[in-house]
């Protein structure tokens, strides 16, 4: 039986390439869109460059769609689901370098 793969978007790929390799994504991203749900305190601090680390030692419960990469986040030790659209991620580098 073939195993059907699936596909990821340009970022997803990005940031699973950064995981496979041992390290964490840093996620850069406009949370001022509306394809981006995060909590308000944080939308609010942030603006247009909000930071995340999609650190694997953390249970990110992480899930790719067609959409947005939907993911659990801690904000001010609180943890919600947040969906960041596709649009909105600017930049994925390795929190080493």
């Amino acid at each position: 039986m073939k195993r059907v793969k699936k596909r990821l978007h340009p970022i997803g790929r990005a940031i699973e390439y950064v995981l496979a390799a041992g390290h964490t994504p840093r996620v850069q991203l406009d949370a001022r869109r509306k394809d981006v749900t995060v909590p308000d305190h944080g939308r609010a601090r942030c603006g247009a460059r909000l930071i995340i680390d999609l650190d694997p030692s953390w249970p990110l419960a992480m899930e790719h769609t067609k959409d947005a990469l939907e993911v659990d986040l801690a904000f001010q030790g609180v943890v919600d689901r947040c969906r960041l659209g596709w649009g909105s991620i600017y930049a994925i580098v390795d929190r080493a370098t």
